[in-house]
Parts: structure tokens; sequence; C-alpha cells
């Protein structure tokens, strides 16, 4: 396939229109303006940094945002608009830069050991995602554009409802209260599990794709299987064993959702219950015998190749987004 580069990086593209065939591939950079008479979302779309430009032609924020939402949507609708709207009104808002959601950090009790650059921040209310993705949920949007929106912002949203269980975990921990401990423990598994499935339904989100791409520059089976060895490393350790940079990749996607991070808070959490209920606590010494299991655990993950990954997505993101919304409610 041949790859056209254009908008307002390159060249215009509409001069070329008949050189282009339906096989060809347009990257195209469009300001918010050009996108007011689009009807219908391309295969993918990225919506860069938000900020009040353009307002010769939008107006205001509310128009901006309106523009975008029906871009996204592919469809003019009223719920889809009033959850951009809170997306750009509460959670596109804050001056620091992206976030490390707690789930995919190496677990531990104490937060001050985490690996380079593992900060869990968001400064908003979590609430007011929820809020967007049911409008969405509720809106006539279609298409794949619409369709990655519900799954990455629902995956947002269940990853900070995420922190919080472990915070309540971490409370209950100092208190003794060893049901609440249990209790918290089941539902952040469950969530695990819960993301894991809805991002298996983007292929932009699968773990299987990464490797198999990884694997296809392998001339023969050594070969792929080095490439492979190598994708895994640098979404994991980025390095040998215990690396300082372990964790820096950060990516949540089907299949290390459920093999990598879910192994590692297992292993977590029976050592902590282990812990609890031989001595009352986990202390520094079970800390340290934690820390050198989930190290081998890490490097074994990518060292080994455990474990085989779709590279095809599987299911409807709008329902399993949906069906998820519902049970936490």
């Amino acid at each position: 396939n041949r790859i056209f580069l254009g908008g307002n990086i390159g060249k215009p593209l509409l001069p070329e229109i008949e050189t282009i065939s339906p096989d060809d591939v347009c990257v195209v950079e469009l300001s918010s303006f050009q996108l007011i008479s689009m009807r219908q979302s391309p295969d993918v779309a990225v919506v860069t940094n938000l900020a009040p430009n353009h307002l010769d032609v939008h107006k205001d924020m509310d128009k901006y945002s309106e523009v975008i939402a029906d871009s996204r949507a592919g469809v003019v609708d009223e719920n889809a608009r009033k959850a951009w709207r809170i997306l750009f009104n509460d959670i596109y808002t804050a001056p620091v830069p992206g976030q490390n959601p707690l789930m995919n950090m190496r677990p531990s009790m104490y937060r001050g050991t985490d690996p380079f650059d593992s900060k869990a921040r968001y400064h908003y209310d979590n609430g007011k995602l929820k809020e967007a993705v049911s409008l969405l949920l509720d809106s006539r949007g279609a298409g794949a554009s619409f369709e990655f929106d519900v799954t990455n912002l629902t995956r947002q949203w269940l990853s900070n409802t995420f922190d919080s269980l472990y915070f309540d975990y971490c409370g209950a921990y100092a208190a003794k209260e060893f049901g609440k401990m249990a209790s918290d423990e089941k539902k952040m598994l469950g969530i695990l599990d819960d993301i894991d499935r809805l991002l298996s339904t983007q292929s932009y989100f699968l773990l299987g794709k990464w490797l198999s791409d990884a694997r296809g520059w392998g001339a023969d089976p050594v070969e792929a299987d080095y490439f492979e060895t190598n994708a895994r490393n640098i979404l994991t350790s980025w390095g040998d064993r215990g690396s300082y940079l372990t964790d820096y990749a950060n990516r949540t996607i089907s299949g290390l959702v459920s093999s990598y991070y879910k192994g590692r808070w297992e292993l977590f959490f029976n050592s902590v219950n282990k812990a609890v209920s031989e001595s009352g606590e986990f202390g520094g010494a079970e800390n340290e015998a934690y820390q050198d299991e989930v190290r081998d655990f890490e490097g074994r993950w990518w060292k080994e190749r455990v474990g085989s990954f779709p590279s095809k997505p599987v299911g409807n993101s709008r329902k399993v987004a949906r069906y998820q919304s519902f049970c936490f409610l």
C-alpha cells in the first residue's frame, strides 16, 4: 500500500485525489475547523492537545468541543456533545502531563520504592469521567474513532477506580481490617480482568498484535524469538532483571494486563496474605522476599516468552464497556 501525508503538514491531498486508490493510506493533519463538515469517522483518529485555538471560527470552547464530538462520534448527537464538554472542561485541564495507573506499576505496600518515573496521578474527579463514559454509551455514536474513545475512556475510568481501591486496601492493612483487605483484593483483580476483556475488543490495545508484528521481522524461528523477547522486554523491564527503568513503558494493553500486571498483583496479594496470617504484618523481611520473587517473575515473563496472545480483536467495545459500566454503578 502507498501512504500519502498531507493536510496542514506536507501538502494538500485534494490535487492527488485521482491517484489515491481505496487500498492506499492517507495520513492527514487537520485543524478542528476543517472537521466541521465531516460526518464520517476515519479508521484511526488522534486528538492532540486541546487548547482555545481557532475561536474566530468556533466562537467559544463549547462550540470547539462540539466539532470534536461530532467528528469523533461520526454523527451530531447531544449526548456525545455533553460527554466531550465534560472532557474539555473537567478532564483535559491538568497542567501535569500524563499519569501511570497504579495497576501497571510493580505492586508495593511502600510506594516510595517504585521504579523509574512511576507516578500515579490524575487531577480530576473520576466521577466526571464516568459521567462522560455513560453519555457516550447513551449516544448514537458509531465508527472506529467512537469505539476507540469508548474503550480508551472506560479503560481510564476503571484504572482510576483501581487506584482508589488500592489506597482503601492499604488503609485496611494499616487498620488490620483483614476482611476489608480480602474484599478490596477481589475487586482489584476483577477490574484487571474487566480491563483486559475491554481492551481485547480493539486491535490498538493488543499485546498479541505487538508480538506478532515483532516476530514478523525474523527471517527464521530463532530470529523471530529474538525479536519477540525484545518486544516483551521493552514493554516491561526495559533492561535486565530489576532494571531501574522497569515500568517505564507503562502500556495498558490486553494480554499484558492479564498475564503480566495481574500476575504481579497476585504475587503481591499472596505474599501479604501469607505474612499477615503468620505474623500479622507485612514487614521489611517479607517485602524483600516478595521483591525478589516479583523481579524473578518479571524477568521470566519476557526471557521465556511466557504465554501466547491473540493478534485479532474479539467482541464489541460498546457492549463490553456498557456491561462494565453497569457493574460499577
